[in-house]
């Protein structure tokens, strides 16, 4: 197990995103990203999920999947609404997982990545008191 903090900086390699600070949140059980914009188009006939990306304040990123799923979630109010998922690759320390991430609005949060349980769970151990103990590395 890899001890991590309760904030870390974390790559997601397949979106070619890296060093993007992460909220680690072991009371939420799934992943989000924070999106500024989202739409489903049909491009060559595949539906297509088109997500606007402003994950560091600098521009904003659009990026295309066409493997993606969506379901119905509760948030922490208790409404359910719809929600887009991709899955990934996440690092974390020397870490790599796969993560389902779901598109979320987060402009009202301080941090574009909240990282919940389900990536948690048998590989990281969480000290609440630290933050910042893995720096990716790039070679």
């Amino acid at each position: 197990m890899e001890i991590i903090g309760r904030l870390e900086l974390v790559d997601l390699p397949e979106l070619h995103l890296e060093r993007i600070e992460a909220k680690i949140d072991t009371g939420a059980y799934r992943s989000a990203i924070h999106y500024k914009d989202l739409k489903v188009e049909t491009i060559n006939g595949k539906e297509t999920l088109i997500v606007t990306l402003d994950l560091m304040g600098d521009k904003p990123i659009e990026k295309k999947f066409t493997d993606f799923k969506v379901t119905k979630v509760k948030s922490s109010f208790g409404d359910r609404l719809k929600r887009y998922f991709i899955r990934t690759k996440i690092k974390i320390g020397t870490k790599s997982k796969m993560v389902d991430l779901s598109f979320s609005d987060r402009s009202d949060m301080r941090f574009p990545i909240l990282i919940g349980r389900k990536v948690l769970a048998k590989t990281f151990l969480v000290d609440v008191s630290a933050k910042h103990l893995h720096t990716p590395h790039h070679d």
